[in-house]
């Protein structure tokens, strides 16, 4: 009877589930979107533009910025006494605005 672990042409199990060379795709390069504040509810000192930074790629969407933040972001500009004087703890899975 012959050793077939010395004498088949079997893979190696810690092998067993490595996906072949160039499979997956290289990611995305990150991105930066840059959020134009409305100048009506800019406080003197506070900056105009909000630079953010995007991943390429993400499962959890990090890679945009959605119109929702855009618009919350002015909300909360437009109406800072909600927040003004308090800490936010801002919990989300894409690209945030403060």
């Amino acid at each position: 009877m012959s050793d077939c672990a010395s004498d088949c042409d079997v893979a190696p199990l810690d092998d067993m589930f490595q996906e072949p060379e160039g499979y997956f795709k290289p990611p995305p390069e990150p991105t930066s979107v840059v959020f134009e504040r409305q100048p009506q509810w800019i406080a003197d000192g506070s900056p105009k533009d909000i630079t953010v930074n995007l991943l390429g790629s993400h499962p959890l969407w990090g890679h945009h910025l959605w119109n929702a933040a855009k618009t919350f972001a002015n909300y909360l500009d437009e109406n800072k006494s909600i927040v003004q004087g308090k800490s936010v703890l801002e919990l989300g899975a894409a690209g945030a605005l403060p």
